[in-house]
């Protein structure tokens, strides 16, 4: 952990009763669309957050990117000092339903 890490002052310092958390689930989840599975896993996680949808989590290892494609959709958190998501989107040959 750096230094400027350690004297960063938590939001939830002021936003006491904000709550985060991440766990393990213990279900199988899968993802499918169109008849294709896009995931699936034993490995999944949970993310918890006030006043917000529970959100599942892959293993990268356990979802097909082989039938994705990097689109140009971001998302910045700031309580995740600057992170966030990637969009993806369906390859042009799963959204067709079939071959290119």
């Amino acid at each position: 952990m750096t230094m400027a890490r350690q004297k960063r002052e938590s939001g939830f310092k002021t936003n006491p009763d904000y709550k985060v958390t991440f766990e393990p689930s213990p279900r199988r989840v899968r993802v499918k669309f169109d008849g294709e599975t896009i995931a699936d896993t034993t490995n999944v996680h949970l993310l918890f957050e006030t006043r917000h949808l529970p959100v599942y989590y892959f293993p990268r290892s356990d979802v097909r990117f082989d039938l994705m494609t990097e689109t140009d959709h971001h998302t910045f958190c700031s309580r995740r000092q600057g992170g966030g998501e990637r969009g993806l989107g369906l390859s042009r040959s799963l959204r067709r339903g079939g071959g290119d």
